[in-house]
């Protein structure tokens, strides 16, 4: 399913960041950088929200 998507598109020499996060977790149980991994991701989708938001607004 959605798991096996990224390994896919991404191949062998390819990484994506939410496999990265998913190794973190699962394969090397280094859960608190997978935690940290985890939040920089949703830092950065909500600073992206953040920043598209007001865009977004005034183009419509």
């Amino acid at each position: 399913g959605s798991f096996m998507e990224p390994r896919i598109l991404g191949g062998r020499t390819g990484t994506f960041y939410g496999t990265v996060i998913e190794d973190q977790f699962v394969a090397v149980f280094n859960w608190p950088l997978g935690a940290a991994l985890s939040f920089i991701l949703l830092a950065v989708v909500l600073v992206i929200l953040a920043v598209a938001s007001p865009v977004l607004r005034r183009a419509a």
